[in-house]
């Protein structure tokens, strides 16, 4: 997932800056508010879990919570509380309240419902309560009823009656809802077209990508003199001279790959010059923020962590990401060792949430990654240093999972050019998922999301097209169902072919070898010619054949 930003060499990932916003990008995935619920388990460390045990074994034990299904390693157990089921507690209260009950007592059921996790039966009890009396504020207002005009109403009722239309899960005026539709965003307080927009972060992209360059070739100048000099050629003026001696001090630079065509691999000196600014990066935040990282070199991978390494909690993350690196190959039909990282793949694994905050605010600056779990950023800092790195203080493999797979896009056929956010997140929803199958946690939200698009298909949501997907130029963390439809395209394409479903990942990946295109995604005519190119299919047969596979699913 992801949001806005203003710096056009960001990408992001579940909390995406931004997707097409260009490309200010962290990715953001989930908070980690604890459910009331059913079991507690207590861990060694201090910390404790709330929510429903749906599996366990020898060695792990599977916890529901409000962030989806967390697997525990029981030695990092303390003790387990099974308590009362609440739902079984809520039937008896609304047994003993069926005859003589009150609207206040029903009232109060629902509370207590709503303290223990219960949203559905809360809200049962409210609506009995206002049945009983059709004037009781409390349950009125826990239903979210508003009262407006001498009657209570719902809040969408109220909102109509003063005029606002809905779009796009959002209250409008009619004017603000043509001026959407046309394609026009606000601005501090201007309307602004989406495509002047995208034009100026194009040009201060292009703008940036020519700041590099020139660094980049002062300092092949600067390394040719030392080499001069190095071998006893020492040529020019004694200012350049100073110049080369000058350049022995500095750091080396972790600089992105120019794409060519269908991309080039990085040469191994270009590797091992990335990796060494990698870790000379860990190194500047330990001195900022007063941290000590250990450097873990697994393969392709470069974890920099504050958990003890021989830690269970630890060992059970390598693992975990050493099967999820291999399961992300497979999707994107890569090799294992592929090289197409800057350097490796560089992931900050923190020992708890403050770190993980201190490094998302003060090295990526990146405040709206503290509400997530983990988050995945791609672009330059302020010295126009190469930043790509994933960071997480959980061990929850989907949150990884997802924010692994942005990693994969935003180097995939190793090209900086971005993908439409349904693509991006689309995959990273079906790698969540598949993650979870793969991982034996359930179907992980899969169920929910085919719930939800089946809903907008019956009901001929025009959000349920392929049209209203490719125009879409960003994905608001709060927007479900469009993670949805997202998900359910892409789990459509793989199922369908997955050489096709490669061959067109490659086809928005595509770059013509200039700047011209690096941070601009493929429009909508680019985006159907590449389903029509890799299927062999009309763009109509094509999203006739994705409904079919949504209502045939199970």
């Amino acid at each position: 997932m992801t949001a806005g930003g203003g710096n056009p060499d960001r990408t992001r990932g579940r909390v995406h800056l931004g997707t097409l916003a260009l490309l200010a990008a962290v990715v953001l995935y989930a908070a980690t508010a604890p459910l009331a619920s059913a079991d507690v388990i207590y861990l060694l460390n201090g910390g404790r879990l709330e929510g429903r045990i749906v599996a366990e074994d020898e060695r792990f034990v599977h916890i529901e919570t409000a962030v989806g299904v967390q697997r525990i390693d029981r030695e990092e157990i303390d003790r387990i509380e099974r308590l009362d089921d609440p739902r079984a507690e809520f039937q008896r209260r609304a047994r003993a309240l069926e005859r003589f009950g009150s609207a206040e007592e029903w009232y109060q059921l629902g509370v207590w419902a709503a303290e223990q996790g219960l949203a559905e039966q809360a809200r049962q009890a409210w609506e009995r309560a206002v049945v009983l009396d059709p004037h009781h504020e409390g349950a009125r207002e826990r239903l979210g009823h508003v009262f407006f005009r001498g009657r209570w109403m719902t809040e969408a009722e109220a909102r109509r009656a003063q005029g606002y239309v809905e779009h796009e899960g959002r209250w409008v005026t009619p004017a603000e809802k043509a001026m959407l539709q046309a394609g026009y965003v606000l601005v501090d307080g201007e309307w602004v077209h989406r495509n002047t927009l995208i034009e100026r972060a194009r040009r201060a992209a292009l703008e940036r990508a020519r700041e590099l360059a020139r660094r980049r070739e002062a300092e092949e100048q600067g390394r040719a003199r030392q080499e001069r000099v190095a071998g006893g050629r020492r040529s020019g003026s004694a200012g350049e001279q100073a110049g080369a001696a000058a350049g022995d001090e500095a750091q080396p630079e972790a600089r992105p790959l120019r794409p060519r065509g269908a991309g080039e691999p990085p040469s191994p000196e270009q590797l091992a010059r990335w990796l060494e600014a990698q870790k000379q990066q860990a190194r500047q935040a330990e001195e900022i923020l007063g941290l000590k990282f250990q450097d873990i070199e697994e393969g392709p991978l470069l974890i920099h962590t504050t958990q003890p390494v021989d830690s269970e909690r630890f060992r059970s993350f390598l693992r975990d990401l050493g099967r999820l690196y291999k399961l992300e190959t497979q999707i994107y039909n890569l090799p294992f060792d592929a090289p197409i990282w800057p350097g490796k793949l560089q992931i900050y694994f923190f020992k708890d949430k403050a770190e993980f905050d201190a490094f998302a605010t003060r090295i990526d600056d990146a405040p709206g990654a503290v509400q997530s779990g983990g988050y995945f950023i791609h672009g330059a800092d302020a010295r126009g240093q190469a930043i790509f790195h994933i960071c997480m203080y959980n061990t929850d493999v989907g949150t990884l999972a997802h924010e692994m797979s942005h990693a994969f896009m935003a180097r995939f056929n190793y090209s900086r050019k971005v993908v439409m956010p349904w693509i991006n997140e689309g995959v990273a929803e079906f790698l969540r998922v598949s993650v979870a199958k793969e991982f034996g946690l359930g179907r992980a939200g899969d169920s929910s999301q085919l719930v939800a698009v089946r809903e907008m298909l019956r009901r001929n949501d025009p959000r349920a097209s392929l049209a209203h997907m490719m125009e879409k130029a960003d994905i608001a963390g709060t927007e479900g169902w469009a993670y949805a439809v997202s998900w359910s395209l892409i789990d459509f394409m793989v199922a369908a072919d997955k050489k096709a479903f490669v061959r067109f990942l490659k086809a928005v990946k595509q770059s013509d070898g200039s700047f011209q295109g690096d941070w601009t995604p493929a429009d909508a005519e680019a985006q159907k010619r590449a389903i029509e190119e890799a299927f062999g299919v009309s763009l109509e047969r094509f999203e006739q054949a994705w409904r079919s596979h949504v209502q045939g699913k199970r």
